[in-house]
């Protein structure tokens, strides 16, 4: 109960001081390095939260994985193969096992590494408004990401960090950093094959709720009249049983409040990202400021496509995770979305979005639906 209590004043904390530094940013005398260190303060205080996390859908999960892993020095190439994780996130894991860190380093430093990785983007995309980059990016990624899926989030900063290189033309840092990602979670590897995507222009909004929406039907089509007469496929090898495991998988619900509350934590941030891809469509001057804008608002349509896709085969667990990874750019869009051109009422309208994506989270975490027992 108090590692929880402690847990969400550190969350709070962070969001109250980066919205601050945020909204007076342009009023502050702060060098490039005093600002990274403030941002780097505010990573140690996440990190220390996420080390004595109590809250989160996964964490009784990884405490698990940590101790049944072995020390880098028990590992070989068999026995790596063998396992369901994804090979970097095994060898990081048992390298700070042998070196005697315990379950609360452990999710310290998945929060810790990430978060740095995800910060050097801020600063290279711009350092002027860092703070606010911050803030936004925490706001929406804080509790579903450091706190919680651990292994995507890690997978998803270096994928951040490739659409970045991606902007500045660097194919190679891009398909290196897209295979990094791999290392640390599957489900980046679509990422090796829709670099020219990435790079398209922008779409008309009737176009995009068009194309969804055919999407959405070609993948009830396959549901109904290719895969329901084919079995699941039978997985031999030990890596793909992770992936395997996403489609068609079960949860259990112990009233109609905890299902409800599951389905708008679950689904809640995709429908953030459609209905931005929405508005974006409207102020393309915003997409089309720089490359990152234009690849990340890529990124979102491809994730919104597959979300629809997997939500008409039925497959609500993996068009979620993938929604999720490919929103991994919605905080640079928002930032310009905010600063060119402001008025009261997009704050307004963003500043809510956010409250109310964070209580949703919130309320699920705090199990307020076993109230209702």
């Amino acid at each position: 109960m108090v590692a929880t209590i402690l847990q969400y004043i550190f969350i709070f904390l962070v969001l109250i001081l980066s919205a601050f530094l945020g909204a007076i940013e342009k009023h502050l005398n702060f060098s490039i390095n005093l600002k990274k260190i403030t941002v780097l303060l505010l990573i140690i205080i996440i990190s220390c939260s996420a080390a004595i996390r109590t809250i989160g859908t996964d964490t009784e999960n990884y405490v698990n994985i940590y101790l049944m892993l072995p020390r880098i020095s028990n590992l070989n190439i068999n026995l790596l193969l063998e396992m369901s994780y994804e090979p970097g996130f095994v060898l990081l894991a048992s390298l700070l096992k042998s070196i005697g860190i315990g379950i609360q380093g452990f999710f310290f430093l998945f929060s810790f590494i990430p978060l740095v990785i995800i910060s050097s983007v801020i600063f290279k995309v711009d350092n002027k408004n860092a703070f606010l980059l911050f803030f936004i990016f925490i706001s929406f990624f804080i509790l579903r990401g450091p706190l919680d899926i651990i292994r995507q989030f890690f997978a998803m900063s270096i994928l951040l960090k490739a659409f970045y290189d991606l902007s500045e033309n660097n194919s190679i840092k891009y398909y290196l950093n897209s295979f990094a990602s791999i290392l640390f979670h599957y489900s980046t590897s679509i990422t090796l094959f829709i670099r020219r995507f990435l790079e398209r222009t922008i779409i008309r909004k009737s176009n995009y709720v068009l194309i969804s929406l055919v999407i959405f039907l070609i993948g009830v089509i396959a549901r109904n009249f290719i895969l329901s007469d084919i079995s699941r496929p039978t997985v031999t090898f030990p890596a793909l049983n992770k992936v395997v495991s996403y489609l068609s998988s079960s949860y259990q619900y112990d009233n109609t409040i905890h299902f409800i509350s599951r389905i708008l934590l679950e689904h809640s941030l995709p429908w953030i990202n459609i209905g931005l891809i929405i508005f974006l469509t409207s102020y393309s001057y915003i997409i089309q400021l720089n490359r990152i804008n234009l690849i990340s608002f890529n990124s979102m349509l491809v994730g919104s496509y597959i979300y629809f896709f997997c939500m008409g085969l039925g497959e609500s667990t993996i068009a979620v995770r993938l929604s999720y990874m490919f929103s991994i750019g919605i905080f640079i869009l928002i930032k310009d979305l905010l600063i060119i051109k402001p008025n009261k009422i997009k704050y307004i309208i963003w500043i809510l979005v956010i409250i109310l994506y964070n209580l949703i989270v919130l309320n699920y975490y705090s199990n307020a639906y076993k109230l209702f027992y």
